[in-house]
């Protein structure tokens, strides 16, 4: 079970993950921009970045608390934009950037 913290606001007493999960996706280029229009559409419910433009690949960002609305927004999508989700090594929380050597 991932740590969580509280938001402090007594009328709000919900406690928020600290990490972030990622997702790695692999889109047509041609469909980057429909891509993100249908991700914003859905309340900013993640984030993406391009890793690599040519394939474009992408790393989605979101809070594990929206799992579940992700993934159905995700299948929903899949059928205006294909896409491949791509399994890595270690698929765990984001915590921080990766430092270069």
């Amino acid at each position: 079970m991932r740590p969580l913290r509280n938001t402090g606001c007594p009328s709000k007493r919900r406690a928020h993950p600290i990490w972030s999960e990622r997702l790695y996706l692999e889109i047509a280029p041609e469909r980057m921009a429909m891509f993100r229009f249908l991700l914003e559409a859905r309340g900013h419910l993640a984030y993406f970045t391009v890793l690599d433009r040519r394939r474009a690949l992408v790393r989605v960002v979101f809070s594990p608390d929206m799992a579940a609305e992700l993934e159905q927004g995700l299948s929903e999508m899949a059928e205006s934009v294909p896409f491949s989700i791509i399994r890595t090594p270690h698929d765990g929380p984001v915590t921080s950037t990766p430092k270069r050597p």
